[in-house]
């Protein structure tokens, strides 16, 4: 079993009969690019999403066994990289990190693909404010209503008499968080005002040294910044579906369970009529962790 994975850092293992065994970067590469090429029942080629690279790693992990002949080969990159390289042919499975749309559909129908779709987990988008502001919630309009500029000021949410700063990702940037914002939140673009960063981590930065500022990471950037003790430079605002909700905050568990409000689901896709076994295998694997199993169609 080998597993890679790419972009923000490589997580290289492989099993031994001892165990799993760190591999040098080189050897590690050489057997991604083997993996890639080789065909066969035996190599599952996953690729797509960044954001689901780490859930695939571990969930890939968890799958391997002595008694399986399967190679496992996770790669993480831009979104749309899962269903292009799925469609030709480079990949067994796609993991995608917004539902799929209807150009993908069609061309899957176009090139006779039986396409399978199933969330193997949740991602959660998390409203920040600078410290200094004192707003701690929001329901999602009004959250939607800053972002897209409708909102200008801060007391039109119960916040002091300033201007509102957007700080948001550049829409060049080809990342499935930035289409399932565009698409499924806010329905348009940022504020015209907005400033526009190039990561999602560069966010937190931008929002700390500006107490008018407000913007979305998602959720496992608010954990790595708990790892890194650097969250008390930004604070989190919680958030509530309507004015009768009760605000919710973003934690692993409020997102999982459907009860944060900004949720998007991470699915991998497989073409059943083309797919090995360990590939159905392990797609099989993977859907039943999904922690919301009949929640797939739920929309914000």
């Amino acid at each position: 079993m080998v597993i890679c994975r790419t972009q923000e850092d490589v997580v290289i293992r492989t099993w031994t009969g001892l165990g799993f065994v760190s591999l040098s970067f080189l050897l590690a590469l050489s057997m991604c690019e083997n993996g890639f090429t080789e065909s066969g029942r035996g190599v599952v080629r996953v690729r797509g999403s960044e954001s689901m690279a780490h859930i695939m790693t571990m969930y890939a992990g968890e799958f391997s066994s002595p008694d399986r002949s399967c190679t496992i080969v996770v790669s993480g990159g831009a979104n749309e990289s899962g269903m292009e390289t799925l469609f030709s042919g480079e990949a067994e499975v796609a993991m995608i990190s917004n539902r799929l749309s209807k150009k993908e559909i069609e061309a899957a129908k176009s090139k006779g693909l039986d396409l399978q779709e199933a969330a193997i987990g949740w991602g959660g988008i998390v409203v920040i404010v600078n410290p200094a502001n004192p707003v701690v919630s929001l329901t999602v309009d009004q959250a939607r209503k800053l972002f897209v500029g409708e909102l200008t000021s801060w007391t039109q949410v119960g916040g002091q008499e300033k201007p509102v700063q957007v700080i948001a990702i550049n829409e060049s940037v080809r990342s499935g968080s930035h289409k399932y914002l565009a698409e499924d939140f806010l329905h348009g673009n940022f504020a015209p005002g907005a400033k526009l960063v190039s990561f999602f981590r560069s966010i937190p930065a931008a929002v700390g040294e500006d107490e008018n500022a407000i913007g979305l990471i998602r959720m496992r950037n608010l954990e790595r910044l708990i790892e890194q003790g650097m969250d008390k430079k930004i604070k989190v605002v919680a958030l509530k579906k309507d004015d009768r909700s009760p605000a919710i905050a973003p934690t692993r568990e409020s997102i999982d369970e459907g009860t944060y409000p900004i949720t998007r689901p991470y699915l991998l896709c497989v073409p059943a009529n083309r797919a090995n076994t360990c590939t159905m295998e392990f797609f099989k694997f993977c859907a039943a962790r999904n922690p919301r199993p009949r929640d797939l169609e739920s929309k914000n």
